[in-house]
């Protein structure tokens, strides 16, 4: 496990996780509502609106726990985003277990 590792472009081919979990995305702009598409350790797509630009560092509450990552890419009313930590297998799991 790589929870403490820092996420990379190299990361772009993990696994991901089909979901639709309601989530609130935070930025220097405030919070909105948006929904978790499919995620995986290092990232996910998310719908929103608005849709944050490339580059941007958001915030993602997801069970309660705040997680940071950067939009890699956008395309409203979707973007990429790139967690700055890895996401614990744990977490994963219990999305998984939602779905």
């Amino acid at each position: 496990m790589h929870r403490d590792r820092p996420a990379s472009s190299n990361d772009r081919r993990a696994e991901r996780l089909k979901i639709f979990e309601p989530v609130t995305v935070s930025d220097t702009t405030g919070e909105f509502r948006a929904h978790l598409l499919n995620i995986s350790r290092t990232g996910g797509l998310v719908h929103a609106d608005p849709t944050p630009e490339i580059g941007k560092i958001v915030q993602v509450n997801l069970f309660g726990e705040w997680h940071v990552g950067t939009v890699v890419w956008s395309s409203p009313p979707r973007f990429g985003l790139s967690f700055t930590i890895r996401l614990s297998d744990e977490k994963l799991a219990r999305l998984a277990r939602k779905r």
